[in-house]
């Protein structure tokens, strides 16, 4: 029983070791996974050869972990190895790469095989084709090779080759191959399709920047679905115009039936070639190579790849050049653009009956230098023009230019020789006029706009000034009474306004404290200032004994007012008028709507004061305002506003609430420090949305 014991005991030890071995590997494993994928970015910016540069890391990383000597990889491809072949040798086999020979080795399908299972035995088949002389200088390498194939569907789409300089390394690489084989094939599959798309993304920016050609796409409708620059120098369309119509827009009537006919045969050949015509902007003939091949997706043809050359160009300039002209006259000579053909000395060879009309001469052009057509000012701008297409070597070039009434676009292409030698220019006058013309008109509403907007801004400024002029400058400070103000506007023009005047009568002084808020901002909620400036001068003049100092009856006054004017306008104009009499120690009040006035009992408790349910001015007519009073003590503090101070506390769940903590909390400050705390708070508020959500007016009263 001991000896059976010690013998499990030895096992289950043996066991445990061994998962600890297998657990570090794979741990080990993953960090080198990882490890690779936080270097996929840096792979991406720094290699000129993406793919090889993902696949040479990969192949590092593996040779690393796996301890080998040296480590290859391989892809098969149409039965043969070496359509892409990396390798990362260190040590005495560096050189073993340069002795390669992939153009001689063939797979057969027993040699694939085997490497679909990973046999030893398809390394040394390998051997004497491919790396005869890198081995040959120690042949015991092979003994301790290993191979890692990749596989998709059941067949072998690329291997790995380990090779170890010991037997240790290799029987330890072996047992992390059992573990791993499945993860690594996995990855080296998405790194094959990782590099495929990114391989399709920059054939796709290289297709949509290239000039020489027209490259376009279509859906199975012959949509256009994508438009590169070749095709806008070759048709004179932008994306914008293009891409939704059908090609068919493209193609010349004699040629509809062929390009269909090459539609069906690219449908069981995948891709076919031809020559048919197609139209540019200017509905002329080119005469153009096309080649149409499907865009599949499996086994579903998803659209098409059209590929066009203009050879019209070429045949033009092999069969007309000998006569000096490039282009045919049944074509151009009652074309709507003017045309001129120079040769390389600039001389005119060719020009069109509209260029006569352009150009405002009736004589023989050929022969001319093309700056001795137009005056010295469209000329300098031209022979420029057609210096750039010279020293550039660029494939087109244009001006906007304005000839008497006329706006022309000119453009010029080169005519260049089969080996690229500049050989001329063909210049086109597109009439660009009405386009022009509505550009001008435009500029000149704009003009016109801006300056209506400036004249309007410096109106409002005015009236900006106007309004903050209707209220007082200076407040009371005396024995009695210390006032002082907030007064902040969130328009150029806003709605709310205040006054607070000494009035003396029988030899008495008494206070007037008016707060008013028009519904909305701008010149209409302005105007009812002036309205209740007037209308509140007038109660004062009326006012010759104390009985006539009845608050209501001024907003009596006022509604009727804005009753009368019928004015057919959503706005309401809210109002708290109060009369304080200091002899009396009291403050009557009325209000239309207006929030309620608080009042600070002498640094202790806070009260507030307001007339319920009472509508704003200009709602009913003849409605009758009720008065209220109060009896002050010295020390007290009295606070007017406008409903705009609370808007500024109700980011907070409830303003009254927070309202009321903060007039508690500086409840025994002065009203100069209540003025300042309040200012902080707007700054704060502001600071938050970056702009005043209404008019704030506060008037501040604190009795002596």
């Amino acid at each position: 029983m001991y000896v059976l014991g010690l013998i499990a005991f030895s096992i289950g030890t043996i066991v445990v070791l061994l998962l600890v071995v297998y657990i570090k590997d794979m741990v080990r494993f993953i960090f080198t996974v990882q490890d690779f994928f936080k270097n996929f970015l840096s792979i991406d910016k720094s290699s000129s050869d993406f793919t090889s540069g993902l696949f040479n890391y990969l192949i590092q990383a593996i040779r690393v972990h796996f301890r080998a000597e040296f480590s290859m990889m391989f892809f098969i491809d149409a039965d043969r190895c070496g359509l892409k072949y990396f390798s990362i040798t260190e040590g005495k086999l560096k050189n073993l790469r340069d002795s390669m020979d992939l153009a001689e080795f063939e797979l057969d399908e027993d040699l694939k095989n085997q490497i679909r299972i990973g046999d030893i035995r398809a390394v040394r088949k390998i051997y004497p084709n491919v790396f005869f002389k890198g081995f040959s200088r120690d042949k015991k390498l092979l003994r301790r090779a290993l191979i890692i194939p990749v596989v998709q569907e059941k067949a072998p789409v690329a291997f790995f080759i380990l090779c170890f300089p010991n037997i240790v390394n290799y029987l330890r690489a072996w047992k992390m191959d059992v573990f791993y084989k499945k993860q690594l094939n996995n990855i080296v599959l998405d790194m094959i399709s990782v590099g495929r798309t990114r391989d399709q993304n920059v054939f796709s920016i290289m297709m949509e920047n290239i000039r020489d050609y027209a490259f376009i796409t279509a859906d199975n409708s012959m949509k256009i679905t994508t438009w590169n620059k070749g095709s806008e120098l070759m048709f004179g369309y932008d994306s914008n115009e293009m891409i939704g119509r059908k090609i068919d827009y493209l193609i010349s009537v004699e040629s509809i039936e062929d390009f269909q006919r090459a539609v069906n045969i690219s449908m069981r050949k995948e891709e076919t070639k031809m020559k048919i015509l197609l139209l540019d902007y200017n509905k002329t003939n080119l005469t153009c190579e096309i080649l149409l091949k499907q865009i599949k997706m499996g086994d579903t043809v998803m659209g098409f790849y059209i590929l066009i050359k203009d050879v019209s160009k070429d045949e033009v300039l092999k069969n007309n050049m000998k006569n000096k002209s490039i282009i045919n006259r049944s074509i151009v000579e009652n074309a709507r653009d003017g045309i001129i053909l120079l040769n390389r000395d600039d001389k005119i060879i060719y020009f069109n009956e509209r260029l006569k009309n352009i150009a405002e001469a009736n004589i023989a052009f050929l022969g001319m230098d093309i700056a001795n057509v137009f005056s010295r000012q469209y000329s300098s701008e031209i022979k420029k023009k057609i210096e750039e297409l010279k020293k550039n070597k660029i494939d087109f070039n244009f001006i906007d230019v304005n000839i008497g009434e006329f706006w022309y676009n000119i453009r010029f292409f080169p005519i260049k020789s089969d080996e690229g030698g500049y050989q001329g220019v063909i210049i086109f006058f597109i009439d660009n006029t009405i386009r022009m013309k509505t550009r001008k008109e435009l500029e000149e509403k704009k003009e016109q706009l801006e300056k209506l907007n400036r004249s309007f801004l410096e109106h409002l400024s005015a009236a900006r000034l106007m309004q903050k002029n209707l209220v007082p400058k200076t407040l009371p400070k005396n024995k009695h009474f210390r006032f002082d103000s907030i007064y902040i506007l969130s328009d150029e023009i806003g709605g709310d306004f205040f006054y607070v005047e000494e009035l003396k009568i029988d030899r008495k002084n008494f206070y007037l404290v008016l707060v008013a808020d028009v519904s909305g901002h701008g010149v209409a909620a302005s105007m009812f200032s002036v309205l209740v400036k007037d209308t509140f001068n007038d109660f004062k003049k009326s006012c010759r004994i104390k009985d006539d100092l009845v608050p209501s009856e001024f907003l009596k006054v006022f509604n009727k007012k804005i009753v009368e004017l019928n004015i057919e306008m959503k706005k309401f104009i809210t109002v708290f008028f109060s009369i304080i009499d200091p002899s009396g120690k009291t403050v009557s009040f009325s209000s239309a709507g207006h929030p309620s006035m608080v009042a600070i009992r002498n640094n202790e408790s806070i009260q507030f004061y307001g007339i319920k349910n009472s509508p704003p001015i200009g709602v009913f007519e003849n409605y009758a305002y009720k008065n209220d009073s109060m009896q002050i003590n010295t020390g007290d503090k009295l606070l007017f506003y406008t409903d705009g101070l609370l808007d500024m506390f109700a980011s907070e769940d409830s303003y009254v609430s927070y309202f009321n903590n903060f007039i508690l909390n500086n409840k025994g400050k002065s009203i100069a420090q209540i003025k300042s705390e309040i200012e902080k708070q707007i700054a704060i508020n502001f600071e938050k949305t970056h702009y005043y959500q209404d008019d704030i007016t506060v008037v501040l009263c604190h009795v002596l």
